[in-house]
């Protein structure tokens, strides 16, 4: 959710931005740090506070769930920096480098 406000608000901030490429690559990587790493400590501290809690809120058959839980954590801390990048890419504006970008880090040839 954290990263989705504020992605909400970059992106035009980063459009404004289009001709100052400079402004650009000092803001997009200190937010996508502070998300991050912001992030990260929240993922942390809930992996740690609600194994004593699972059993209060849902039951002790529930407890199997913490596992599957630690495994997705990762997944959404990762996500959470790839929305603030994905923004500093849309707003860009120009879809064809997106697309070239793209192909090759995911190493296709295209003609």
């Amino acid at each position: 959710m954290l990263s989705q406000a504020v992605s909400t608000v970059l992106l035009p901030r980063l459009s404004e931005l289009s001709n100052d490429e400079e402004k650009r690559l000092q803001i997009t990587p200190i937010i996508t740090r502070i998300i991050l790493y912001s992030t990260a400590f929240i993922s942390i501290a809930f992996a740690v506070l609600i194994y004593p809690l699972i059993p209060l809120i849902f039951g002790v058959s529930y407890l199997d769930v913490y596992i599957p839980l630690l495994i997705l954590l990762p997944g959404i801390v990762v996500t959470s920096a790839s929305r603030i990048l994905a923004n500093d890419l849309a707003s860009r504006g120009s879809e064809i480098e997106i697309l070239e970008l793209v192909v090759k880090l995911a190493e296709i040839p295209y003609v």
